[in-house]
């Protein structure tokens, strides 16, 4: 029987889910499965509107990553003196977007809140990171580190 490891990769997130202090390591996989089966960008509205939200990282996060991105072509633009979206955020939990109100919140006050965390993608859903709320500040964003570690791999040589 042999082992050796293999790499996952990871965001690393200062607070938990909870609302508790401590981390959170975010499994890339996870990311991408939950974009795989979220719906692409139709708007461009940043806030209070159906998700996935226009992300106009406002505290320049993302601005390499920006400059190579283009904008949902044909949608209008709101009117509020910023250059066209590139980039849009999903929650990063299982947000069911079939029963989100016009403000992106679940109907009724039931389902899954889109908590602290986003997956912020291009307007094809090519993920280019994830953001968080800071613990106590549901405003401002802030990055989430892309780390990876070793992990165990305990598969039989057959």
């Amino acid at each position: 029987m042999g082992c050796c490891s293999s790499k996952e990769d990871y965001y690393d997130i200062p607070r938990r889910e909870d609302n508790l202090p401590g981390r959170t390591h975010f499994p890339k996989t996870t990311a991408q499965s939950i974009i795989a089966q979220a719906p692409a960008p139709t708007h461009n509205k940043a806030q209070n509107a159906r998700r996935p939200h226009a992300h106009y990282d406002d505290e320049n996060l993302f601005a390499n990553e920006r400059i190579k991105l283009t904008p949902l072509p044909g949608i209008a633009l709101p009117n509020n003196n910023r250059p066209a979206p590139v980039l849009w955020a999903y929650p990063a939990n299982n947000f069911d977007y079939t029963t989100q109100n016009r403000f992106g919140r679940p109907m009724g006050g039931n389902g899954v809140d889109a908590g602290p965390m986003r997956i912020v993608t291009d307007r094809n859903r090519n993920i280019q990171g994830m953001i968080l709320h800071p613990l106590g500040d549901p405003v401002t964003f802030e990055r989430a580190q892309e780390r990876n570690r070793r992990r165990p791999d305990y598969r039989a040589d057959y």
